[in-house]
């Protein structure tokens, strides 16, 4: 009972946003009066964005398994900006904003976050994406057969 409680307590405080108070807001966002940042739940369809752009850097687990510090730094040149995309979209909402604000948001999120905060709000993002309901309604759907032919009349009747 304990885990359904600190689960729904995670789930509400990703819906109103989780604020980053030691990160604050690009110009462009004060102006509307947003002062500090916030990481919320991505929806589906920012899900759909980040998984799209995370499969195109193309990153096999056995090269992070043996990754050595040239290759490390490697990796950040040819991954970085798309890291610092992929964090942008999942903090913004909506349909529009991720699609507007993504490249200009993900250059100021490179030039003003260290590679710890971009880390950590990272894993935030991953770690709270919520694939798990996702995998689980998929499972429900499959089990209820909804293409399987209606057994309500009987087949051996002409």
């Amino acid at each position: 009972m304990n885990a359904g409680i600190e689960a729904l307590a995670i789930d509400t405080l990703l819906e109103n946003g989780v604020p980053l108070p030691k990160i604050k807001a690009p110009f462009f966002f004060r102006v509307f009066g947003c002062r500090t940042l916030k990481v919320y739940q991505p929806t589906l369809g920012n899900k759909l964005r980040i998984n799209r752009r995370y499969l195109k850097l193309n990153i096999s687990d056995d090269v992070l398994h043996e990754v050595t510090h040239k290759h490390a730094d490697q990796l950040m040149i040819d991954h970085g900006f798309a890291l610092s995309r992929i964090v942008a979209i999942g903090m913004l909402k909506w349909l529009i904003l991720p699609w507007l604000l993504a490249y200009p948001f993900g250059l100021w999120i490179m030039w003003n976050l260290s590679a710890p905060q971009i880390n950590g709000i990272a894993s935030m993002l991953i770690m709270y994406s919520g694939t798990a309901d996702f995998i689980n309604t998929i499972r429900c759907i499959e089990s209820l057969k909804v293409t399987a032919p209606n057994l309500s009349q009987n087949p051996n009747r002409s």
